[in-house]
């Protein structure tokens, strides 16, 4: 079985709502897959998606769940709460008018010590990455460092 996170995986890492769909975290669970852990994991993206292949730290926790986790909900928190409709956007409230979405600095802070808690489970996922293949980052890949001068004059 593919590797997959669920509502319960969000719930173990970050604050959340089971109320929520599963429809509206789709959208950022596959950005979060595509844009953030596949490049992080490389040639043994397959491997850990058929399960293969497990990363964990010392206490067992699942580092690629984890990372996967926090990166879709860092996608997803900025956009949680409003609504797109013939109107514009929107924020939601309920028919009582009874309280109020938190405010952008609340939200950033939010979003900041979220993106703390990232560079943790990165950092791990790195480690257990540097025990596999030997480097800390993707088998195969090399990151280039320097600058590049396009059009600079002779």
């Amino acid at each position: 079985m593919a590797k997959q996170i669920t509502k319960d995986d969000f719930l173990k890492f970050v604050p959340f709502s089971k109320n929520i769909s599963e429809a509206t975290l789709a959208p950022h669970v596959q950005d979060a897959l595509l844009m953030n852990v596949r490049p992080m994991l490389g040639d043994l993206y397959a491997k850990v998606m058929a399960e293969e292949e497990q990363l964990t730290d010392v206490d067992g926790t699942d580092l690629v769940k984890a990372v996967w986790v926090l990166n879709a909900y860092v996608k997803f928190l900025p956009v949680h709460g409003l609504d797109l409709n013939p109107a514009g956007i929107t924020k939601s409230r309920d028919e009582r008018n009874t309280y109020e979405q938190v405010s952008p600095q609340e939200r950033q802070s939010i979003i900041t010590t979220l993106r703390t808690k990232l560079n943790f489970y990165e950092s791990e996922l790195g480690k257990a990455l540097k025990e596999k293949n030997g480097t800390g980052r993707p088998a195969g890949k090399k990151r280039r460092i320097g600058l590049r001068v396009v059009g600079g004059r002779s």
